[in-house]
This record gives structure tokens, sequence and C-alpha cells, in this order.
């Protein structure tokens, strides 16, 4: 959870948070060493759509981070650009969980968030080609969705 007074508290604040990774990595902690959390998530938004081709604003305190272009016009045009891993955006949040390992060890769960393809969708589309195309990309699987999942 980052909220500004956490982004006060620990001085790792929006945009550096997204851009430098001992800067995520000290606003994940937060979770765990200002709100006594279980658990620690370095990833706070759409790094993942900046590494899509996204151009990203990536906020201040008291604004998150929000995607301003979306480069692809319709679905079909939807495409992993080679070396995506690579992506500055990418390799921030890597190194803010490796760092969050080193850190904590085995103390507490390091979770590495992904966007599902909603999301990614949303993002990288016009908000129309995503709408647009939901019943058309084959979202059915040929594995049905379990009612409920005991842990």
């Amino acid at each position: 959870m980052q909220t500004g007074a956490i982004m006060e508290a620990t001085g790792a604040r929006f945009a550096e948070a997204h851009l430098e990774a001992r800067v995520m990595a000290r606003l994940a902690a937060a979770g765990h060493e200002v709100l006594g959390y279980d658990t620690v998530m370095p990833v706070f938004s759409v790094t993942q759509a900046a590494a899509l081709g996204c151009q990203v604003d990536w906020g201040h305190p008291l604004m998150m981070p929000g995607v301003r272009t979306h480069p692809f016009a319709e679905m079909q045009e939807l495409r992993i650009p080679e070396g995506w891993l690579q992506a500055p955006s990418i390799q921030v949040v890597l190194e803010a969980l490796r760092l969050l390992r080193q850190a904590y060890g085995e103390r507490v769960v390091i979770v590495g968030k992904v966007m599902g393809p909603w999301s990614l969708s949303y993002d990288t589309l016009r908000c129309s080609g995503c709408c647009r195309n939901v019943g058309d990309v084959g979202l059915q699987s040929e594995h049905p969705t379990p009612r409920a999942v005991r842990v």
C-alpha cells in the first residue's frame, strides 16, 4: 500500500519509486516495516505497459502513474516487443525484487505482481479498441474456471 503518508515516512516517492530500484524497494518494504504486513510488493502500477511500448507519466506523491499513449489501435496489432524483459521499467522491478530478497530473505513474502490481460489490453489499446475487441480474442479457456479454491 502506497499513500502520501507512507511516501513521506520512507522518503520514497512516485515517480522515483518507479524509476530507481532502491527507492522502489524502500517504498515496498514500508508495507512490512511501517504497516506490519507479512508481504512486500514492489510493483505499484503500469511497469509492464511501459515495457510493451506505452509512454507513461510516472506520477508524483499525490498522483498514481498513468499511461499516456496506447501503441496499438486494434487487438490484432498487439505484439510483445523483442527484448521487453530488458526494458528499464522491468529491470527496475527485477532489481527491487533482488534487493528485497537480500534484505528480508524468507522472513516476509515478496510478491512479484503481474498485470492481467484486461489491464494490459486497456493500457496498450485505445479504450475503444480494447472494449470493441473483448469478444473477438478467444478469451474462453478449454479449462473451466474453478468456483472455489481451497488454500
